[in-house]
Formats: structure tokens, C-alpha cells, sequence
């Protein structure tokens, strides 16, 4: 298997276990009160309609909305690098957080990416994150 074909399923297997965990929250019940205050609470948990939760159930944008980058990967296409949050980067492997943010600010900055290629000119992107990351991208206008 090749460094492409490994990367892609390092990525597909990290995002099938954060659905999985989506889906076990998705089914809590949506009434449960929170056991803390929420406000007390550095991050609080809010189900979709704003109630406080214990644990946060997670909206996915609901039927009908498109698929989001992590959503594409899962399904074995190509992520949109013209259109990725920073949080649909980071789900990419070899992009941390930090590097996410620095490829929606060079994006931001300069224009979109005219290919997958362009990467190179972000810090913290090298040869060996490129050829991982581009079977796994695309770019529209």
C-alpha cells in the first residue's frame, strides 16, 4: 500500500471513531439537565436547541446540508481546500490545529489555492505532508 493509500486510512479510521462518538451522543436524551451550571463551566455544553447538557450533542448540519471536509474525506472524496474550515483541515493527517489555521490565513491572505500543490508555500506544510495531503484534496475557484 502506498504513503497516499496509508494516510488515507489513517484518516478514514479517525473519522469513523468521531462518528461513532457522534452518533452515541447524538442518542442521549436531549431533556437531560446539566449536573453543573453551566455558566460555572469554562466550556459548556449546549445541545442544538441551547439546552445545558452534561455532554454536548453534536448538530451535523442536519438532511440536506452539504457535506462538510471530514464528511468528504469519510466518503472517500477529495476535501475542497478552497472551502475547508480549519477544523475540517486539522482532520487531515499531518495537520495539526496550528497548521490549519495557517493554510485558511494564507488562503485568506493570497487567494484561494489554485491545487493541492500551492500547499508548499505554507509553514509547517513540507514535501513529506504534501505528498500525504494532495490524493486527499481538490480545489474549485
Amino acid at each position: 500500500m502506498n504513503d497516499a493509500a496509508q494516510a488515507r486510512n489513517r484518516a478514514l479510521t479517525a473519522l469513523m471513531g468521531a462518528l461513532c462518538v457522534m452518533a452515541a451522543l447524538d442518542a442521549l436524551p436531549r431533556s437531560a439537565p446539566a449536573k453543573q451550571d453551566a455558566a460555572a463551566c469554562a466550556h459548556p455544553a449546549r445541545a442544538v436547541d441551547g439546552t445545558p447538557h452534561t455532554l454536548a450533542v453534536l448538530d451535523c448540519g442536519g438532511a440536506g446540508a452539504p457535506p462538510n471536509g471530514a464528511q468528504r474525506l469519510l466518503a472517500g472524496l477529495p476535501m475542497d481546500l478552497n472551502q475547508a474550515t480549519p477544523q475540517d483541515l486539522a482532520a487531515l493527517p499531518g495537520v495539526g490545529p496550528k497548521t490549519a489555521l495557517r493554510i485558511v490565513a494564507h488562503r485568506d491572505t493570497h487567494g484561494p489555492f489554485a491545487s493541492p500543490r500551492a500547499l508548499d508555500a505554507v509553514r509547517g506544510v513540507g514535501p513529506k505532508t504534501l505528498a500525504r495531503l494532495t490524493p486527499l484534496l481538490t480545489t474549485t475557484p
